[in-house]
């Protein structure tokens, strides 16, 4: 863009004479006639110069203040030097920190085994329809079930739902579907997992826990009434899914993250966590132990104990995979895709895994499901 220039000329001036008088002294006479000259300007080399000048002075200063501070009292050199020796510390520790992950990564490493699977055992890795469906059971009411938990005990089916104002306890007939028993939670408990079992008296008892609201119940399995309400807490203030291992007295809790929360029958105090990961597998099926680039799988849902490890739904997916307890391994994927393919909508999620009375074969359903599936896994 063109920039107008600012005119340097300047303004010429010119004086009036008028006639003197013939009285008029000589010189007075040549002042009058003599004609001004134009001020002389400054030139803008020389502005410039004074310019740069004043700017290295400027600098020349504040450098000398820089180099030679105020003098501070005794209080305020006390806590400069506290901050800095605090930022030193600091230093250090975040050093130590980094050195610290480099060496325990550096002996994950050096620990690092490779295995070889067979095509039969990379099945482990990849999900595959390995079950057979032996019946189909209406879920009754139709569709009004809100599947959060099934549990099984000498010939009956349990299952607890969810929704706020629709949550509930049922006995169920396993054969037929029909319900048997139902207790209802108060509107303000959102159902979630149930887990049968027998406490140190011998006594069978269902346990309950709800989604948000940190609070379960315990019943009496034949009357349904209420022995005991508790508060617990999990990683992420939620409860999702439970099972109950006999051997060790503990039950098994999921919250919807990849942790499994292990508490004492008795105390119901969390003893300890295991995180859920799946193994890294190559496509020639060579298997990292520990695997350095494992992932760990979110959204636990309902749990079952079965032959030592631990069976779980993964929150809108048509799977249920198999858990070793000890290490939160991933040992089997099984595919459901094709269980129930006949959906219009009205459906949610595939939950909902329990034993039975015959060994390995399971009842599974979902989440307004129309239907209750007996199946046998072909492991």
């Amino acid at each position: 863009m063109t920039r107008k220039r600012r005119s340097n000329n300047s303004d010429s001036s010119s004086s009036a004479s008028t006639a003197p008088s013939s009285t008029t002294k000589k010189s007075s006479m040549k002042r009058i006639n003599k004609t001004k000259e134009p001020k002389k300007q400054q030139p803008k080399s020389s502005i410039n110069g004074i310019v740069v000048v004043c700017v290295l002075l400027a600098f020349v200063f504040a450098a000398l203040i820089t180099l030679n501070p105020a003098p501070q009292d005794d209080k305020q050199q006390t806590d400069n030097a506290k901050l800095k020796q605090k930022d030193e510390v600091v230093s250090t520790e975040e050093e130590q920190g980094e050195n610290t992950k480099v060496e325990e990564e550096d002996e994950i490493a050096s620990k690092t085994t490779t295995t070889t699977i067979t095509a039969e055992e990379r099945i482990l890795f990849a999900g595959e329809e390995y079950y057979n469906v032996l019946e189909v059971i209406p879920h009754q009411p139709s569709r009004s079930l809100f599947t959060q938990g099934l549990t099984y005990h000498n010939g009956l089916l349990y299952e607890g739902t969810g929704i706020n104002g629709e949550s509930a306890l049922y006995t169920i007939n396993p054969s037929s579907g029909a319900i048997v028993k139902r207790a209802s939670l108060e509107k303000r408990f959102f159902g979630e997992g149930i887990a049968f079992y027998h406490n140190d008296e011998n006594q069978p008892r269902i346990i309950q826990i709800t989604w948000r609201e940190q609070t379960g119940f315990i019943y009496d399995a034949d009357t349904f009434d209420v022995v005991h309400e508790f508060e617990y807490d999990t990683s992420t203030s939620e409860g999702w899914g439970i099972t109950y291992h006999p051997e060790w007295k503990e039950f098994v809790v999921s919250d919807g993250s990849s942790n499994l929360m292990f508490w004492d029958r008795d105390t119901l105090v969390e003893k300890r966590r295991v995180e859920v990961w799946l193994p890294f597998a190559d496509e020639e099926g060579r298997v990292m132990t520990p695997p350095k680039k494992a992932r760990t799988v979110k959204h636990i849902n309902e749990l079952e104990w079965y032959k030592g490890d631990i069976l779980a739904n993964v929150w809108y997916n048509d799977v249920i995979i198999r858990i070793d307890p000890l290490t939160g391994s991933v040992r089997r994927v099984y595919d459901f895709k094709s269980l129930y393919t006949d959906r219009d909508g009205s459906e949610d999620c595939f939950n909902g895994i329990s034993v039975s009375d015959v060994e390995g074969e399971l009842f599974v359903t979902g989440k307004w499901w129309p239907s209750l599936y007996r199946i046998k896994l072909l492991d």
